[in-house]
């Protein structure tokens, strides 16, 4: 059992209680907490979305498929909804995001095979709430793709079915559980509660969640994903006191799901519980400037981009200030309600036990912590890296072309390798353009996935007189000079200097050579988290470099369930450079490989 501890707010004492009980070998237990006072809010204005085009539930409700055309790649995404028996008859329904399990996701599976994951045909036939089943492409659990997707799925829900927007659940199994923790870890404001079945996370990230109702369950012999995922995530969230209810079934094995999701119980507390807009107390941790905003928090710019960033922001009771602790910060944005102070002047900000100048947009405070350079590209929210960061954008593949507009064979074959695992899970084909069709509007609105080179690519041929690192298709130049090793293909993601707020991924190099190592830079790996990488270098003997040495595919077989795998390539600095070491690692190489 946790601590308890207080903090002081408005309207009495934030009580924050960490309760974390793992159950014996004569049985399994639950003790329930309650979510975190919050400061009263009004609800929210929201339009009232048209009924889906269905036929009416019957008695027994109704599983409906839905579709919309994802806005990344053009593909049409199908998804399952339940609808329950009177869904006519109200106009706020609760929604539970389900995330599935691996192999329930290929052609709209989920909640329709016998061993569906939520019973609601069964014994939870007149289930009080909307479900949603995101089909997570090809059982891609936690990549750039599947967040995508279950976030734009989510999106289309609310768009045209009567969802109240205060009661989104998010649950997840296995898989499921996986991708759940993910996206609550990012995106903890969109949600009421979180469920998770035999699932795990990062637990670096757990303090995001602090506002939201936790229940996690796992077997204690699961042979498919370790209790310890579970566990570690229990006790990194009660090392920080935010409240979780943790229930470990003794000798259970992976299927804990079924019991929980038959019974009336994990329904009741649901729909107790509702979505904390205006929490007093934000901490928000994250990885990348794409995860930048938490609440009434925005990160506009880090210190330096590699490193982790996070901010703790307080409002205490009854005083015009805002108490905020940053680490790797630059540039932070505050909007918290101007209801909460006294007057419509400017609180006080008090950043680390110093007062800071806040300017106004009428929008929120803006406070600049740290000096940066104004004179170049910086990494910041839709700007960031690392490559695989481009797909969860509108994004165009741009191939070279011959004098006659043409795509040359080589490069599209390159391009059609690299994109084939894609091809798999969607039923969308990916449009290769040739690089003499490529419009300015078109580039101004999309990221681009160049392949080619300076000599027969006017983007790659425009860019590489700016660019840090580059090829011509024979040698691989950085900062002007020549490398003296052999490296027969570079991927590189870096900012559009043409289209501000667009990146351009560089896939440069002998086309054989650069067809593999795209693919591996732009495939994301199943069951592990994205990898975080700008660029990507190969060497003469198919090894990809990384900080210290080089990388082979055998070294990510053994990578434990749910881990970020190990460095494969480089990272730049928050102003879009090369760091010197990598500079000096670069230069350092043999001139030869050998067998």
């Amino acid at each position: 059992m946790g601590s308890m501890g207080r903090l002081r707010t408005r309207g009495g004492h934030w009580a924050a209680c960490a309760w974390l009980m793992l159950a014996g070998s004569a049985g399994a237990g639950a003790q329930v907490n309650q979510a975190t006072p919050q400061r009263p809010s009004p609800k929210e204005p929201r339009t009232e979305a048209p009924a889906p085009q269905v036929d009416a539930p019957g008695p027994q409700g109704q599983i409906v498929k839905r579709s919309y055309v994802s806005p990344i790649d053009g593909a049409e995404l199908e998804y399952a909804v339940w609808l329950p028996p009177d869904y006519e008859q109200r106009q706020d329904w609760p929604l539970i995001v389900f995330l599935h399990g691996s192999g329930e996701g290929a052609d709209w599976l989920a909640p329709t095979t016998p061993h569906a994951s939520i019973p609601v045909r069964t014994t939870q036939s007149d289930l009080p709430f909307v479900v949603v089943f995101p089909l997570l492409r090809g059982s891609w659990s936690i990549s750039a793709l599947a967040e995508r997707d279950v976030l734009d799925t989510l999106a289309d829900v609310q768009a045209h079915l009567p969802i109240d927007a205060e009661r989104v659940h998010l649950v997840g199994l296995s898989m499921g559980g996986f991708a759940a923790w993910r996206i609550a870890c990012r995106y903890p404001d969109r949600f009421a509660s979180l469920t998770v079945f035999c699932g795990g996370g990062e637990p670096d990230l757990a303090g995001n969640v602090r506002h939201l109702p936790i229940r996690l369950y796992h077997g204690a012999a699961d042979p498919v994903v370790p209790v310890e995922h579970s566990r570690t995530m229990a006790a990194a969230l009660q090392r920080l006191r935010v409240p979780v209810e943790y229930v470990e079934v003794p000798a259970g094995n992976h299927l804990v799901w079924p019991g929980p999701l038959a019974e009336r119980g994990l329904y009741e507390w649901m729909s107790k519980r509702r979505r904390v807009c205006d929490p007093a107390r934000v901490s928000f941790r994250t990885n990348s400037p794409r995860y930048s905003r938490s609440y009434w928090v925005a990160i506009e710019e880090f210190v330096d981009a590699r490193e982790q960033a996070f901010v703790d922001a307080f409002v205490p009771e009854a005083e015009a200030m805002v108490l905020v602790h940053v680490e790797n910060v630059a540039r932070l944005r505050l909007s918290p309600p101007v209801r909460w102070f006294d007057s419509a002047r400017a609180p006080l900000f008090v950043v680390d036990n110093r007062r800071v100048k806040a300017e106004s947009d009428g929008q929120g405070w803006v406070l600049t912590l740290a000096e940066t350079a104004a004179d170049r590209p910086r990494k910041r929210e839709g700007l960031s890296g690392p490559i695989q960061d481009v797909l969860l954008d509108p994004f165009v593949v741009v191939v070279a072309s011959d004098a006659d507009g043409k795509p040359l064979p080589k490069w599209q074959a390159a391009a059609e390798q690299a994109f084939a695992w894609r091809h798999r899970l969607t039923k969308q084909s990916i449009r290769f353009l040739p690089a003499a069709e490529l419009t300015a509007e078109l580039a101004a609105g999309a990221h681009l996935i160049c392949f080619g080179d300076s000599t027969n690519h006017a983007v790659l041929a425009e860019l590489t007189p700016k660019l840090p690192l580059y090829s011509d298709g024979q040698r691989v130049y950085v900062e002007g000079q020549a490398l003296p090793a052999e490296l027969p293909a570079m991927v590189m993601v870096y900012p559009n200097l043409t289209a501000p707020g667009r990146c351009v991924v560089i896939c440069s190099g002998k086309p054989e050579a650069v067809a593999r190592l795209a693919a591996a830079a732009l495939a994301p790996p199943m069951l592990h988290p994205p990898p975080q990488e700008d660029l990507l270098l190969l060497d003469a003997r198919g090894r990809v470099l990384a900080p210290g040495g080089a990388w082979e595919a055998s070294n990510w077989k053994d990578a434990p369930l749910g881990t970020p795998l190990p460095p494969r390539g480089f990272l730049f600095t928050h102003t879009w450079e090369l760091p010197p070491a990598v500079v000096e690692q670069l230069r350092a190489l043999p001139n030869t490989d050998g067998p």
